[in-house]
């Protein structure tokens, strides 16, 4: 999940809609849909990935969840990293 904020909510609105923009290209470098939130009621905005399973699951399935939570972070990581370092701040 990145969550981010530029301080101001306009500059905030200004930066999620220029990832917004890149949405098609980040998805296909991520390897699949994300969850696009703007957050009206918050300062920040929010983009994430759904994973199936969680801490309810059967402690034998455990290893396997972190397996799949670290593999959709370091994808997420390479997703973003190049159209959030072209934002302006």
């Amino acid at each position: 999940m990145l969550y981010q904020t530029r301080g101001e909510k306009a500059l905030t609105l200004n930066a999620y809609h220029s990832l917004l923009a890149m949405r098609e290209s980040i998805e296909a470098a991520f390897g699949g849909e994300l969850h696009w939130h703007d957050l009206p009621e918050k300062q920040g905005c929010r983009i994430s990935a759904q994973l199936e399973g969680g801490w309810r699951a059967p402690e034998e399935e455990w290893p396997d969840l972190q397996d799949r939570l670290v593999d959709g972070l370091i994808r997420l990581e390479r997703a973003l990293k190049g159209p959030v370092g072209k934002l302006s701040l």
